[in-house]
């Protein structure tokens, strides 16, 4: 109790234990302050696990997240952090772009500058660069972002170039009040060549939940500004945007209006009428006017009336 990093690596070494026992290909994982829900596969799990370790969280900076090796070397002066970041990274204890990351988490710009072109540059691998891009794109950095870019990383250095836009949206606690807040950067992710509709690679469909996420999270002016560049009310994800909006009647209805499919399902073989939240019987004849099948059995299982 009295080391709080210790804890971070117990806590992280054990969900990392738990979920390797299960034996399983994926793993869906919620973290706590993003409000994202992320098919991650066991190499992308185990990096965020020696980012929990090494002290730097996914989450955003709301909510009392300090990692307490953020914290300590953001906490020394220029010349001392570079040398204490050095010291980490070239014994291996820490991977290459973490001190960078913090450097972002805790708006050092100075010490960002110092890491990529500065006389304390940390040489960057691949994974280094798109894990570094990842952490400013889910703060919302929209100056870091820049910066990165002016760096060299290109679009190309992704797997997927839904990414970002997945990250800048489903990545981060949705703005108090101000749904146009995240517009610029989305703007930059978009002209820097992050799209919202592309083939992904080897048919995956891992990336492009953009729309679904601010269907979820009902953000009605986000949802207008992916569908008015693009985005595909239909995509083709886990979750496509009409189930996610289940819980929000205003946000299903745009959707709609916007053409999305309302025999829509889920990968678990759930409509719209499993996963709705009624608040009036009336909404049932609604549904059933659209073409929904009242009787539609969920993957074979129940219908929604045995629900």
């Amino acid at each position: 109790e009295d080391d709080p990093q210790a804890l971070s690596v117990l806590r992280a070494e054990n969900v990392k234990k738990h979920l390797l026992l299960q034996g399983l290909p994926e793993h869906k994982i919620h973290l706590e302050g993003v409000g994202a829900r992320l098919n991650v596969g066991p190499r992308e799990f185990n990096r965020r696990v020696d980012l929990e370790m090494h002290g730097l969280s996914s989450r955003t900076p709301n909510d009392g997240c300090r990692p307490a090796w953020g914290r300590q070397l953001t906490a020394l002066p220029l010349a001392e952090a570079v040398r204490f970041a050095h010291e980490q990274v070239d014994s291996g204890v820490l991977a290459a772009h973490v001190p960078a990351a913090n450097a972002i988490v805790f708006e050092r710009t100075d010490l960002l500058e110092a890491f990529l072109v500065g006389a304390g540059r940390i040489a960057l691998g691949a994974e280094d660069r798109t894990e570094l891009m990842r952490v400013a794109i889910m703060r919302g950095n929209l100056s870091h972002v820049q910066r990165l870019i002016a760096f060299g990383i290109t679009i190309s250095e992704f797997d997927d170039p839904k990414a970002p836009l997945d990250w800048a949206v489903c990545g981060r606690a949705p703005p108090q009040g101000d749904e146009t807040h995240d517009f610029p950067l989305l703007d930059l992710l978009l002209s820097w060549g992050s799209t919202l509709q592309s083939v992904s690679p080897n048919g995956k469909q891992s990336w492009g939940r953009a729309l679904s996420c601010a269907a979820r999270q009902n953000r009605l002016l986000v949802a207008d500004y992916l569908l008015a560049r693009g985005a595909n009310p239909d995509q083709p994800v886990e979750a496509p945007p009409l189930i996610e909006s289940s819980a929000h009647s205003d946000m299903v209805r745009f959707l709609l209006r916007a053409g999305a499919d309302p025999r829509a399902q889920n990968r678990g073989g759930e409509t719209l009428f499993h996963v709705y939240k009624f608040t009036h019987a009336t909404e049932v004849g609604w549904l059933a006017g659209l073409g929904l099948d009242i009787n539609a059995r969920k993957g074979g299982g129940p219908a929604p009336i045995e629900m």
